[in-house]
């Protein structure tokens, strides 16, 4: 009798345990479907997928165009968006963990809400707002009629989440994170950015290298098929100017890369040195004061709260302090007291620079935007129709004083080692087809003549007959890669041999496959490798 109670007991103590289990777990995920459906009725958008299963959104306004994208890319990959959203909101780890704890801290390091929070409404136009609304809207219309798939916390989704999360991407592009990361760890050195980390590949083709006269551009990003950069295709067209296929990652709600009737671009990124370190030196007699310029400043303090789901339903919350200096960011730890400076710190116009790329008709626009800062990094090689093409080793590069070590944590004890980052393109570092009153800025190097750009060579340009590939070195910052098929080409130019054009096109093909931009949507055709035998794209003659 004993025993028989004993393991009823246990039984009904299991039983009970899911129950709970299933009731906190519906609890967390459930939210309120009836503003949800009353927002989505503001949008129409039509979603058409071809056989190869990428959506064609088509709507009247750029916010029913976003509306649909977001409803289509839910429908193949609403797990990724999901956990993209949480991670911008700091609250990952109510779903992975403990090893998103530190992924999660960094956010509210980088006070990336409180920023959000202050300037959401003043710093973002009311177009890129309503496309953000548009965009939020289709993600919670999937959510409400598939919450079964709602991951805890994620809904309703909002348009700050978008904006939170290329917040955090811009930065971690050219590796913020690891020196974050570094110096949480205990650490006390600087982390330079790495050129060689450079990653996707992109090849424009001016017509002087096309039987035909046509312009070619290759985007290959070479991103993985899952996770939080999974590259995701399709192609948008919206009665406000819209027009564009390409490329995304989950939570985006704009091409980060593609091509439109007149114009397209790829990027990649460079990884230059963005970010600085500085030493602060605390008050022995009060911890949370530090010196600077002779006088004692109060670090700004308070506490965050990291939810961590430990097993099923159970979750602890973790507190963590978070510290902020003059420069920045400040972290305490066993070496000492460091704030990082960094490019991008506090913008949030990050994600309205990639829209307003989207709907760029030619150059000059094209670089206005990268002229404003708002996107720190990035290599971007474009491509237009009437055939100009060029590269752009793109950056918002700090103004460093001189006699100071950049490449070593620097005294953050006085104002003079304060820097603030120039808000404008780095080098152009080739351009074919010089546009109308065009004038090339500071530090921006122009070559009237080339016939095939990468991004992995600083220009490559005909030359009788051969070609030549010239890698540069701005400071440091510029080191990259060169393309194995340029190299092929400048080997044979340097031994005097004169590549047949058929030769060519075989090497690039077999390499990468080509599209060729054409007239109407098909100059919106976008290759991710070599053509398949199903009857894609079919590359043009060189």
């Amino acid at each position: 009798m004993v025993l028989r109670g004993i393991v009823a007991f246990v039984v009904l103590a299991v039983l009970a345990f899911f129950s709970f289990s299933w009731a906190h777990e519906t609890r967390l995920t459930w939210f309120d479907t009836k503003p949800v459906l009353a927002a989505a009725a503001k949008y129409d958008a039509t979603v058409v997928r071809d056989r190869f299963g990428v959506p064609h959104i088509s709507g009247r306004r750029d916010a029913d165009a976003a509306f649909g994208l977001a409803y289509a890319h839910a429908e193949d990959d609403f797990l990724s968006i999901q956990r993209a959203v949480l991670a911008a909101r700091g609250r990952l780890a109510t779903v992975d963990g403990v090893r998103a704890v530190n992924d999660d801290y960094l956010v509210q390091l980088l006070g990336i809400w409180d920023d959000i929070a202050a300037r959401y409404e003043t710093d973002l136009s009311s177009e890129t707002r309503a496309m953000l609304d548009g965009y939020a809207a289709g993600l919670n219309l999937y959510a409400a009629q598939h919450r079964g798939d709602v991951l805890t916390g994620f809904a309703p989704a909002k348009a700050q989440d978008v904006v939170a999360l290329f917040m955090l991407r811009l930065q971690f592009s050219y590796g913020l994170d690891n020196q974050l990361r570094a110096l949480i760890a205990g650490g006390s050195t600087k982390i330079a950015g790495d050129a060689e980390e450079e990653r996707g590949v992109a090849i424009a083709v001016a017509p002087a290298r096309s039987a035909d006269g046509a312009t070619r551009l290759l985007i290959n990003p070479q991103a993985p098929l899952g996770g939080p950069l999974s590259w995701y295709e399709a192609q948008i067209n919206s009665g406000e100017g819209w027009s564009l296929a390409g490329g995304l990652i989950p939570g985006s709600p704009v091409m980060l890369a593609g091509a439109g009737a007149n114009s397209g671009w790829s990027i990649s990124s460079n990884h230059p040195d963005l970010s600085d370190v500085y030493t602060l030196e605390a008050n022995p007699n009060d911890r949370y004061f530090y010196r600077f310029d002779d006088e004692w400043m109060r670090l700004e303090s308070r506490e965050a709260r990291l939810a961590v789901r430990l097993w099923g339903p159970v979750r602890i919350t973790l507190r963590r302090e978070v510290l902020r200096a003059v420069q920045g960011p400040a972290i305490r730890n066993g070496s000492g007291l460091y704030a990082v400076h960094y490019a991008g710190q506090g913008d949030l116009k990050g994600v309205e620079a990639f829209f307003r790329l989207n709907k760029a008709r030619d150059f000059d626009a094209f670089t206005a935007v990268l002229g404003s800062g708002n996107i720190p990094s990035l290599n971007f090689v474009y491509a237009e129709k009437s055939g100009r093409i060029a590269s752009i080793y793109n950056g918002a590069f700090p103004d460093r004083p001189s006699g100071y070590d950049w490449s070593r944590p620097v005294p953050g004890n006085i104002s003079d080692t304060r820097q603030h980052f120039r808000h404008a393109v780095g080098w152009l570092s080739a351009l074919c087809g010089k546009p109308a009153n065009h004038r090339p800025a500071k530090r921006i190097r122009h070559r009237r003549r080339c016939d095939t750009i990468s991004h992995h060579c600083r220009s490559v340009q005909s030359q009788s007959g051969g070609f030549s590939c010239e890698r540069g070195n701005r400071n440091g910052y510029d080191q990259p890669r060169e393309a194995r098929v340029h190299a092929f080409l400048r080997r044979q130019s340097d031994h005097g041999r004169q590549i047949p054009r058929l030769q060519i096109r075989q090497l690039l093909r077999a390499r990468f496959g080509l599209c060729r931009a054409s007239e109407g949507n098909r100059s919106a055709q976008l290759c991710r490798g070599p053509p398949s035998r199903g009857g894609g794209p079919d590359p043009a003659s060189l």
